[in-house]
């Protein structure tokens, strides 16, 4: 496999970040973790798209977005992950392929407790 991504049929020269993207080892359990700065633009002078989705872990669907939910804060993408089921939360940046550049593709997939801390 490609590290830099499939050749969907664009340019020969693989597609990056300008800054190299650094995904936080964990996400904050329950709590809000900061992903990615943005915008994040490529080598091909595109800014690329970054989504982030919410499953609950082992079942494959969709977390309620009281549970997961994805959002812009000062120029920097954030999850928030609140307690309860385990979670399964995957950030997946991307930018189209251009004449002269290949697809870019890169993920990390967290998985979370789900546990609520007690307090007192």
């Amino acid at each position: 496999p490609d590290p830099d991504g499939p050749n969907d049929g664009g340019g020969t020269t693989p597609q990056k970040p300008v800054t190299p993207l650094v995904f936080p080892d964990a996400l904050n359990d329950p709590g809000v973790t900061s992903l990615l700065n943005l915008p994040i633009r490529t080598n091909a002078g595109q800014v690329a798209r970054a989504r982030i989705t919410c499953t609950i872990n082992g079942t494959g669907r969709l977390a309620p977005g009281r549970r997961c939910r994805g959002f812009i804060d000062r120029r920097v993408l954030k999850v928030r992950v609140t307690c309860g089921r385990p979670l399964r939360v995957r950030v997946l940046v991307t930018a189209p392929a251009t004449d002269q550049y290949r697809e870019m593709r890169r993920s990390r997939t967290y998985i979370t407790t789900g546990a609520c801390a007690v307090t007192g």
